[in-house]
């Protein structure tokens, strides 16, 4: 191969990488979950303890219990059940489509304005029946979702208070309410959703790609 051949491969990699890396990054959030803590699909990551060295994740801190998804849509209705604020916690963050853009805020500064609220998201070409009452309807454009809220201290509220307050939070189809999906403590289960930038990178975008819109 001759050394322009080359350069053009690189240089379409290298662009393709930097295309792709919101949507690979928020995908290896749900991937991490089941490779590294043994998750089934369908379950909720939290804390009881903020992240340290033996975690991977982009923009993280290291002081708050994070509690984190990602939702496969699968073409049906599924709701985030997000809690009022608590006595010693309240939720703070945002749902985002598969390429990162944000879809609402939730909690005191979000639709529900810490009265919690039950965020009802709709698959793109949704033409089912759509019931308003009692729902904060968004109609998403990526057949996934994603969040990672912080569940945050507030009138001397300690860890375990965040931790078991991120729990009361809920996921389910639409169809289904009482299939609720389960948590798993990924402090004690340390898991690793950095892309890493060899072939695995482009695989998981492909992956990605398999099921969105690619991103104009």
């Amino acid at each position: 191969m001759i050394d322009l051949q080359r350069d053009r491969i690189v240089n379409r990699a290298c662009e393709a990488a930097i295309w792709g890396l919101p949507a690979v990054a928020v995908y290896d959030i749900e991937l991490a979950l089941q490779r590294d803590a043994g998750a089934k699909p369908g379950t909720i990551g939290y804390m009881t303890a903020p992240m340290d060295s033996r975690h991977g994740f982009l923009t993280a801190n290291d002081v708050t219990p994070y509690v984190f998804a990602g939702m496969p849509l699968g073409g049906e209705p599924h709701v985030i059940e997000v809690p009022p604020v608590g006595d010693k916690a309240q939720l703070f963050g945002s749902i985002l489509n598969a390429w990162q853009r944000p879809l609402v805020d939730v909690g005191p500064s979000g639709e529900d304005a810490g009265k919690g609220g039950r965020y009802l998201i709709l698959p793109p070409g949704y033409d089912g029946e759509v019931p308003s009452d009692g729902y904060i309807v968004l109609r998403s454009d990526t057949a996934a979702v994603h969040f990672s809220f912080r569940p945050v201290a507030i009138n001397g509220g300690q860890m375990a208070d965040q931790s078991a307050y991120a729990q009361t939070l809920k996921v389910y189809p639409l169809a289904e309410p009482a299939a609720i999906w389960p948590f798993i403590d990924v402090y004690k289960h340390p898991i690793n959703t950095l892309p890493v930038y060899d072939w695995t990178f482009f695989t998981d975008l492909s992956t990605v790609l398999q099921r969105e819109t690619p991103l104009e």
